[in-house]
């Protein structure tokens, strides 16, 4: 394993073995000499069958071996091993050098403890006989790094801020660039730096997830860096990252058995049109025709996971990987699994049919609305929040509510009307947030919107208002509604995008129209700068709902405890505090 350090000097990555130890080492087997041997004898860990295993490395963990560079970007299709190759390698460094420094990083907690999980496993189980020969024993050993007697360390976590690697490992960095772009930049910006140039490993591995962003912008630079490289007749230098894309096909388990796609009646494999246009295509592309069993291991998963995603968790190419991915703002996947787990029934008690409203500011009941949806009702004490879209009451777009209990992180109730005019939801949104302890209300107040604003502001105290700062002064003013614009339409997606993703304090929808939506919306769609006739067209793309979504989410700090407000922010904040603790009477 020799990473190149210049075109014409290579590095080993023993070189810091001590003399001394080496004649030790050689004592007891020399080929503990060589890091190739070590890593295909050393190390254990669990297969996929949960059987403990001696680590050998596959096709493409190989690969990398083979062609190993102080900079590396890997572009893959999903669950190749290469995380796991980059724990056992960290390890390796730690055990046969001396201070030897490694960091790895995941886009999510869940994924970083997985990653270190498998580091201790392979300390642990390693063989007892060369730890005594090391006189190796761990002097730290905590929930996020491991430091070893000889003075070697490796760090595990979401976030690198400072110190000095030999070994850095970013793993799944499209998810997080596609989750936010802004704790992705931060990550780079940090973590880059603690790495000397020329004299340590970078390893930046993911699937991809998302155009536009940063892992596409690295991943792009590599691809552009080791082809001219190549086409110059040089090796690459030190400050130049090498790509490594691996396509789903090569993976020799990405396969059925030829037999089962054989018609019995024929004796020949039966393929939809589909099917058989994408072999044509990867033939024409990569070269490579797809066998029997690995097009029907294709078909089997694009039926799953759906014609998008599909490309981005098994790209055939290069380009079709940042393509495919960046079309979908939400990652499919991830949707599909909380359509499956957070998505439920609305509850019959209280369904369009039998909710009355009975206040003495209210008329009427939601008879006429037979899209709301109440999954949960009102609870005493819990903090609530209503975000709005505002639609003219024609055509195809509805005026969607979307109802958020900050107490238990959950979608509870939501409503969609797409005949009702602006003038009579600002009333029903009046009648919604009673029933919800006369809470927060926040209707977007672009075009249309400010009709509903305003009647809703004449009729009801608790209504959301924004603040503009003055180009000319510093004076504050505060308007009535949401202002959606280009930077709160881009903060509120991101907010959604890296909440449903965090497995701790996820927010639970339980509308799937909500999820649906998500799962439908396209990156293109966030970019719209402003509320003019484009947008009403996109509109007819049905984003109501999460548009109401990301409005109620931004609601969270004006619910709750902390912030710094206005004194007339603060006078709505207590009001909707009072209301909540004091209750209503609707779900009695």
């Amino acid at each position: 394993m020799e990473p190149t350090q210049n075109p014409n000097e290579k590095v080993d990555l023993d070189q810091t073995i001590e003399p001394g130890l080496r004649g030790e080492l050689a004592k007891l087997d020399k080929r503990l000499l060589d890091p190739i041997w070590r890593l295909n004898n050393l190390y254990k860990v669990i297969d996929k069958e949960g059987s403990i295993v001696i680590f050998k490395p596959n096709v493409f963990q190989q690969d990398i071996l083979n062609n190993f560079h102080c900079r590396m970007v890997v572009a893959k299709a999903r669950q190749l091993g290469i995380s796991t190759f980059m724990s056992i390698l960290a390890l390796d460094q730690c055990l046969f050098n001396q201070y030897f420094s490694a960091a790895i990083t995941a886009d999510k907690k869940e994924n970083a403890d997985n990653l270190f999980s498998r580091f201790e496993f392979a300390w642990e189980h390693m063989d007892q006989r060369v730890k005594e020969l090391l006189g190796l024993k761990t002097e730290t050993d905590s929930k996020t790094m491991i430091k070893f007697s000889n003075g070697s360390s490796c760090r595990v976590g979401t976030t690198i801020h400072s110190g000095t690697y030999q070994l850095l490992h970013i793993s799944e960095f499209g998810p997080l660039c596609a989750a936010s772009a802004d704790k992705a930049s931060t990550l780079i910006k940090s973590a880059l730096p603690t790495v000397p140039a020329g004299k340590g490993i970078i390893v930046i591995e993911s699937t991809a997830e998302g155009e536009g962003n940063q892992f596409e912008d690295i991943a792009k630079s590599a691809k552009e860096e080791t082809e001219r490289a190549a086409q110059e007749g040089r090796a690459l230098f030190p400050n130049e990252w090498k790509l490594f894309f691996f396509p789903w096909f090569t993976n020799p388990e990405y396969q059925y058995d030829d037999s089962v796609v054989i018609d019995r009646k024929t004796g020949v494999a039966t393929f939809s049109p589909t099917d058989l246009e994408y072999r044509r295509k990867t033939l024409e592309e990569t070269g490579t025709e797809l066998t029997d069993g690995q097009l029907l291991f294709y078909s089997a998963m694009r039926r799953s996971l759906g014609s998008e995603d599909i490309l981005t968790q098994y790209p055939a190419t290069f380009e079709d990987a940042f393509k495919a991915s960046g079309e979908r703002y939400f990652p499919g996947h991830l949707i599909e699994q909380l359509i499956n787990s957070d998505a439920m029934d609305p509850d019959p008690k209280y369904n369009a049919r039998s909710l009355r409203i009975e206040t003495a500011i209210s008329e009427g009941d939601f008879t006429n609305a037979p899209q709301l949806l109440v999954f949960k009702p009102w609870i005493p004490g819990h903090f609530y929040g209503i975000g709005a879209d505002v639609s003219a009451g024609v055509s195809k777009d509805s005026s969607a509510a979307v109802v958020i209990d900050f107490t238990t992180r959950e979608v509870v109730a939501t409503y969609r009307n797409n005949r009702i005019s602006p003038e009579d939801f600002a009333y029903e949104l009046k009648r919604f947030a009673i029933q919800y302890g006369s809470c927060l209300v926040a209707p977007e107040v672009n075009l249309i919107g400010h009709t509903t604003c305003v009647v809703l502001n004449q009729i009801y105290p608790n209504v959301y208002y924004h603040v503009l700062q003055g180009y000319a002064d510093d004076k504050q003013t505060e308007r009535i509604g949401f202002l959606t614009n280009a930077s709160t339409k881009n903060k509120f997606l991101q907010d959604l995008n890296s909440i449903i993703q965090d497995p701790e304090h996820r927010l639970k929808i339980r509308d799937r129209a909500i999820l649906d939506e998500m799962k439908a919306y396209k990156r293109e769609d966030a970019f719209h700068r402003t509320e003019t006739a484009q947008t009403v067209r996109l509109k007819t793309r049905h984003f109501d709902l999460l548009i109401a979504c990301g409005i109620a989410w931004q609601l969270r700090d004006y619910v709750s405890d902390g912030g710094t407000f206005s004194p007339e922010q603060e006078r709505r904040i207590e009001h909707n505090r009072e209301a909540s603790r004091r209750g209503s009477k609707m779900f009695r």
